[in-house]
């Protein structure tokens, strides 16, 4: 018989992980991330609890991290794995979200995946992270970064970004390859553009209102019991009302292989909807993928709630459809990928 064990001797999985983790100085993990737009955030996420987790001295220093991982990981997923132009942020067209929305669906981009290497010591932490696309000219884009050109707001925006708030970036592979150091210590930390006046625009900027690195997140959404919507997958109501059955099933015929872990499969649809929010303010979006649960699609709208009415295109006219938000990721200041699932309108 076994002997009984004592209350202080007994203790969960999760708190025996957190006691082992804070134990930790050395680490290395090495992350295979899919090109879809939902990884972003939850790869972002995953890392920065790595980091806390190891001990961040300073943990309001963990923007500093969190933002050029956001960064990093967007680059590669859009511009490297995707091949979109950043040429195309400039344009006031949506011919940005159309390209990103394409190429998504495209398994010749979309079948990529990014790397994310992420190393740990007594000293420093550090990013590797490459994707699978052409690369770029390395000296052009760091002399266009430092050529005090750059809006924030514009292309090139991401790489003074990362410069200002790492302690070094190194690109390699052709651009292909970014490693990304931050000193453990904030005495060792010394980010290279903190003694100009770029890190206190940046700083500035993190304090406003209208920050473009601001997490869509914070928009209230309701909660679902479903594994699938935990993890950032929008098919988790029932089906709602059979509006665009018809419309679905013709595009089921044409659509990829089933993925089981979702409730509903998704189709690419890449076509421009409308979106009007509670107050009755209407925005346009361009969407990627359907469902018969939900729908994804990218637009430069700020929603203050999570419920909107969609008017969606089908062959037999515009059909209108009550959502709720569930996801929003954050692609460049000026669009934001949404996830919405379908609610009845009952």
């Amino acid at each position: 018989m076994l002997p009984q064990l004592s209350s202080v001797m007994v203790m969960s999985v999760c708190e025996l992980a957190t006691a082992i983790g804070s134990c930790i100085t050395n680490e290395r993990v090495r992350l295979v991330v899919p090109t879809c737009l939902e990884s972003i955030d939850r790869t972002v996420e995953f890392l920065e609890e790595r980091v806390l987790q190891l001990g961040l001295p300073d943990p309001s220093r963990i923007h500093r991290i969190k933002i050029p991982l956001h960064e990093a990981i967007t680059n590669a997923i859009i511009h490297g794995n995707l091949e979109v132009s950043s040429e195309l942020k400039e344009q006031e067209d949506d011919a940005f979200s159309r390209a990103v929305a394409e190429r998504s669906t495209d398994d010749r981009y979309a079948s990529r995946t990014v790397e994310v290497v992420f190393d740990a010591d007594a000293h420093r932490f550090q990013w590797m992270i490459t994707d699978e696309g052409p690369g770029f000219d390395i000296a052009a884009k760091l002399a266009h970064a430092d050529s005090g050109e750059v809006s924030f707001l514009l292309s090139g925006r991401g790489i003074t970004m990362m410069r200002a708030l790492m302690d070094d970036v190194y690109y390699h592979h052709g651009g292909r390859s970014v490693i990304m150091t931050m000193q453990r210590s904030p005495e060792e930390s010394a980010c290279r553009l903190d003694s100009g006046t770029r890190m206190q625009e940046i700083d500035q900027l993190l304090k406003g209102e209208d920050c473009p690195w601001s997490t869509v997140a914070s928009i209230p959404t309701a909660q679902c019991d479903n594994p699938a919507f935990a993890s950032g997958d929008t098919a988790c109501s029932s089906r709602f009302d059979g509006l665009l059955d018809p419309f679905l099933e013709n595009l089921l015929q044409t659509a990829g292989e089933h993925h089981e872990q979702r409730q509903h499969q998704r189709i690419p649809f890449t076509e421009t909807i409308t979106v009007r929010d509670a107050s009755g303010e209407t925005f346009t979006g361009f969407a990627r993928d359907l469902s018969h649960g939900g729908i994804s699609f990218l637009s430069g709208a700020r929603f203050t709630t999570p419920d909107i009415e969609l008017t969606i295109p089908s062959p037999d006219g515009p059909v209108k459809l009550q959502g709720e938000i569930v996801r929003g990721t954050r692609l460049i200041p000026t669009v934001t990928d949404f996830g919405v699932r379908f609610v009845s309108n009952a």
